[in-house]
């Protein structure tokens, strides 16, 4: 399943880039913003992807995977 960048899940908007290392891997990262949450920013580093749409197709699921172990916030 492809994801769009950015994408949206369970309330979570979710942006992912990615940078090509020196040894020519490419690392993805994300933002995954709530605004119950607030924001979290990682970057996936023990992942080795071989292009950039990859590695921001791995960012943007892990971020998914964030979002659905988040606690359910309570509508005020």
């Amino acid at each position: 399943m492809l994801l769009e960048n950015p994408t949206i899940h369970k309330g979570f908007i979710i942006t992912a880039t990615a940078s090509q290392r020196r040894d020519g891997r490419w690392v993805g990262s994300y933002i995954s913003q709530n605004r119950d949450c607030g924001a979290y920013e990682d970057t996936c580093d023990d992942f080795d992807c071989s292009n950039e749409k990859e590695a921001q197709q791995l960012a943007l699921s892990i971020g998914w995977r964030l979002a659905d172990s988040a606690p359910v916030m309570q509508m005020r």
